[in-house]
């Protein structure tokens, strides 16, 4: 009232990368325009964010929300696609609740991979420490204490989880994660692992944001040269990483079915979600299949034609026929 009072006209900026409710109705009784600034599918074209590559191997059968875990076939093809998938980088893993999750870990284990469970209740120090042996982790880190895959039953990993500030946080801060007195590789985050279903396609997309940040040559040279100032005082120039070389999403949920790819999330206004958030209808139609490469098995949008898996010749048929 103050605000409309001292102003004869008061704007307010109103801003959200998901511009639709969960029922996917759209935001009109809260804005009188809607600017979609940039979309994801830009954001790639000039490399500020990685397109993931995406494998899908979605269950039949909807696993409870809040019983144990999933059924063993499920578990056991999400540790064996990552085992042929994955090339070992460091890997997140959303299961679909705390018991699924710790599952996953021991099987993760029994596998061979370096995986430890993360859920609200993980104390905040161990939190830090995990997340920071996960940052120089993945299975060509031959650090004592590095992570391949963390794994949590809940949304705690899916706004705003940052690879490279848990390395800053959670490794370098750490004097018991340096290596004969030096700072440790830092090893970006490069796999999404799915295997929880959602309703909610902000989530979806908030998930799949978690491995398209980019880490390539550029950033590396950029690190290696930047100075840096930790708070007991120490202090250096040149922090050493590996390149990103690639984004990998493994849906184990169906959720990439019913919600989609990363470059699909645009075209928005405030009278609904035209893409569909609740995995509903796509321009008034239904979403169009992905295809999958006969070669390799990654799954791409409709209509493309080359594997970003692979980089093979995508076969073209009745699914790519508007």
């Amino acid at each position: 009232m103050r605000l409309l009072e001292a102003y004869q006209y008061v704007y307010f900026l109103l801003l959200t990368a998901t511009p639709y409710r969960h029922d996917g109705q759209g935001l009109r009784d809260m804005a009188h325009a809607l600017v979609e600034a940039t979309t994801p599918r830009q954001l790639i074209a000039i490399g500020a964010i990685a397109d993931p590559i995406y494998y899908s191997e979605p269950d039949e059968e909807e696993a409870p929300a809040e019983q144990a875990p999933q059924r063993a076939k499920l578990m056991g093809d999400v540790v064996q696609t990552w085992l042929a998938r994955s090339g070992g980088a460091p890997s997140i893993y959303r299961a679909v609740n705390r018991a699924h999750s710790r599952a996953l870990v021991e099987r993760f284990r029994k596998a061979g991979a370096r995986a430890e469970h993360l859920d609200g209740d993980t104390p905040d120090p161990v939190r830090v420490r995990m997340l920071g042996r996960l940052s120089v982790g993945g299975q060509a880190s031959d650090h004592p204490e590095a992570l391949d895959v963390v794994v949590t039953g809940g949304t705690i990993l899916e706004e705003g989880f940052d690879s490279k500030k848990s390395y800053l946080a959670g490794a370098l801060a750490d004097p018991s994660l340096w290596v004969r007195g030096e700072p440790p590789v830092y090893s970006p985050l490069a796999v999404l692992g799915c295997a929880a279903r959602t309703r909610s396609r902000g989530a979806w997309v908030q998930r799949l944001g978690r491995v398209t940040r980019v880490h390539n040559a550029d950033a590396v040279y950029a690190m290696a040269r930047a100075p840096w100032r930790l708070p007991d005082g120490r202090s250096g120039t040149g922090l050493p990483s590996r390149v990103k070389r690639r984004a990998l999403t493994l849906c184990h949920s169906g959720n990439l079915e019913r919600h989609g790819f990363l470059v699909e999330h645009e075209g928005f206004d405030l009278y609904g979600d035209a893409t569909g958030a609740g995995g509903a209808k796509v321009g008034g139609g239904h979403r169009a299949a992905p295809v999958t490469c006969r070669a390799c098995l990654a799954v791409s949008p409709s209509g493309t034609l080359l594997c970003a898996g692979c980089g093979a010749a995508l076969a073209r048929g009745s699914m790519d026929i508007p």
